[in-house]
C-alpha cells in the first residue's frame, strides 16, 4: 500500500497561530505507523501575554518608625486586598522597557505619588536602580508573573532600592510542547497527553524557521483519519503567544513502525 508521507499544516487566515487544523481525503493505515513534525515556521513570539502580564500591587501610606534602630519602617497598605493590573501584551527587549510599562499602569490606577522610581543611565552601566513609591508588589506564590522575566521573585517592599541588570529579554530560545490528536499518550509531569515534539522557538523579531535533523517519531494510534488537530502550548500549559504577522506552517512525516526484532 502507498503511504502519504509528508503532510504540510498551516494556521487559518485570522485564527489563532498556535492552534492549527487540516481536513484531510481519509487517510487508511494497513500497517502501524508513526509521526514526527520535522520542521516550524513560527511568527515572532510575545514574552508578555494574557498568561503573564498581570501585575499585583497596594497602594501604601508613608513609613513609620518601626521603633527599632535598623528596622525598616511599617507601612500600612490602603487596599484590603492587591489590585490586579495588566500591563499591555507585547515584545519587550529588555527589563528597562518592561519596567516603564508596569510604572505607568500603576499611576495610572494610583496617581501620580505612586509607581516606580527609575533610574538608568546606558552610558554608566547595565544596572537599574528601582525605588517602589509607596506601592507594595507581590510576586512570590504569584502564578508567572512578568517579575519573573528579569529575574524577581520574591516580593517588592515600598521605598526600598532594587537593582536590575538590564540585558537583552528576546534572544533565547524557548521551548513549547506540541500536540497532535492522533498519536499516542505520553505523560508529561504524571499527566497523560498526546504530545508529539518538544519544539525550539525562536523570540527574535520576524518569521523564524527550524528544522529537526534527527526527528523523533510517535506512534499513531489510530489507523484511519480524515483531520489533524495540533496544538503548540507554552510550558505553563498556555497557547503560544504568536503575533499573528506571521503564518505558522508545520511539517508532518510519516512512517511505518519497524517492529521487527
Amino acid at each position: 500500500m502507498e503511504y502519504t508521507h509528508s503532510i504540510v499544516v498551516v494556521d487559518d487566515k485570522g485564527g489563532n497561530p498556535a492552534k492549527l487544523h487540516t481536513q484531510l481525503e481519509p487517510i487508511r493505515f494497513d500497517k502501524d505507523m508513526s509521526m514526527a513534525i520535522t520542521s516550524i515556521s513560527h511568527g515572532e513570539i510575545y514574552n508578555v501575554y494574557s498568561g503573564n502580564n498581570k501585575i499585583y500591587v497596594n497602594s501604601t501610606t508613608g513609613g513609620t518608625s518601626a521603633g527599632v534602630p535598623g528596622q525598616p519602617a511599617h507601612h500600612v497598605t490602603i487596599e484590603q486586598d492587591p489590585v490586579v493590573l495588566e500591563i499591555p501584551v507585547g515584545r519587550y527587549s529588555e527589563p528597562y522597557t518592561l519596567l516603564k510599562a508596569i510604572d505607568s499602569v500603576i499611576r495610572d490606577r494610583f496617581g501620580r505619588r505612586f509607581g516606580l522610581d527609575i533610574a538608568f543611565n546606558r552610558l554608566k552601566g547595565s544596572t537599574i536602580k528601582v525605588t517602589p513609591l509607596n506601592v507594595l508588589i507581590y510576586v512570590a506564590e504569584k502564578i508567572n508573573p512578568p517579575w519573573y522575566l528579569i529575574g524577581v521573585n520574591k516580593d517588592i517592599r515600598p521605598n526600598i532600592l532594587l537593582e536590575i541588570e538590564n540585558c537583552d529579554l528576546l534572544s533565547n530560545i524557548v521551548p513549547a510542547f506540541l500536540y497532535v490528536n492522533i498519536v499516542e499518550n505520553s505523560y508529561i509531569n504524571g499527566k497523560l497527553s498526546r504530545n508529539l515534539a518538544l519544539v525550539p522557538l525562536s523570540l527574535k523579531g520576524g518569521c523564524s524557521f527550524y528544522e529537526f535533523k534527527h526527528p523523533n517519531y510517535v506512534p499513531i494510534v489510530v489507523k484511519n483519519f480524515s483531520d489533524i488537530l495540533l496544538e503548540l502550548r507554552t510550558t505553563a500549559g498556555h497557547y503560544v503567544p504568536f503575533n499573528s504577522n506571521c503564518k505558522t506552517v508545520i511539517t508532518l512525516d510519516l512512517k511505518p513502525i519497524n517492529r521487527a526484532m
